[in-house]
């Protein structure tokens, strides 16, 4: 006697093809979604680092400041060289050299700020707009420049792509100090 019941099929390990297409247009579609997010934070993570950097280096030209009790000056460099751009520029994103004030000795120079603008950009009266140095006192205190009258506040300004505008409060007297908003200016860089 014949059965009239089909065989059973024998099925082998595995996936089909069309089982693996749609795992296939799933990952794609995750993958399209989520690598520019990740992009942009890596973005801003570098951009974070910079900022945290730049006030690294005007930390250390206080406190060198402060252990050598002579006026310490920081200014941007040329190119990564040991020569100070001229006083008039309010580019900081060169690179930065902390020397001595009395001596002239470089201190220690600092490559450039990547991913990001760095400018002096004002202080509360703009006297410091375009001073291109910085002098720190032998009690760490920022000094004030023979030109101008008013506070001795300034504002560095860092602007990357597609990133929020942050500041850099330096003075008066120790203050040295990241902020997100500054004066109700927009933080979206131009």
């Amino acid at each position: 006697m014949y059965s009239t019941c089909p065989s059973p099929v024998l099925r082998s390990p595995g996936y089909t093809l069309l089982e693996m297409l749609v795992v296939v247009s799933i990952l794609g579609i995750l993958l399209a979604w989520g690598v520019p997010g990740l992009f942009k934070y890596t973005r801003s993570i570098r951009y974070t680092s910079s900022v945290n950097a730049f006030i690294t280096v005007l930390q250390q030209a206080r406190s060198s400041a402060i252990t050598r009790n002579e006026a310490i000056e920081i200014c941007p460099v040329v190119n990564q060289s040991s020569t100070c751009e001229s006083e008039s520029t309010s580019n900081w994103g060169t690179g930065t050299m902390i020397s001595s004030k009395t001596s002239g000795k470089v201190i220690k120079i600092q490559d450039s700020v990547t991913g990001a603008k760095v400018t002096l950009s004002s202080n509360y009266d703009n006297t410091f707009a375009k001073a291109g140095r910085i002098i720190f006192t032998p009690t760490g205190t920022v000094a004030r420049r023979s030109f101008g009258s008013g506070s001795n506040t300034m504002l560095f300004t860092f602007c990357g792509t597609d990133l929020k505008r942050k500041w850099i409060r330096v003075g008066p007297g120790t203050l040295i100090k990241a902020i997100d908003e500054w004066n109700n200016d927009s933080q979206d860089c131009p």
